[in-house]
């Protein structure tokens, strides 16, 4: 079981990710991350599992921006 200090709300996850709790729920419809947690309407997220998607997240933009500095015409 995750450890109540690693648990943080659908808000700061959201904060965190620098995305909106609108974009954080259809991460969440498409598996990319799953919520740990649910006290009556508030869901929690484990704090180890939003900082594996960030790197991962920002991993796949870097490499997008790499592929498009390629072709760059400046």
């Amino acid at each position: 079981m995750v450890d109540n200090a690693e648990w943080i709300t659908a808000e700061d996850t959201a904060k965190m990710l620098g995305i909106t709790i609108n974009n954080l729920r259809q991460i969440q419809f498409r598996g990319n991350l799953k919520w740990v947690k649910r006290e009556g309407r508030k869901v929690f997220y484990s704090l180890e599992q939003v900082l594996l998607y960030a790197d991962k997240r920002n991993k796949r933009k870097n490499k997008k921006n790499q592929s498009n500095s390629e072709y760059s015409f400046g």
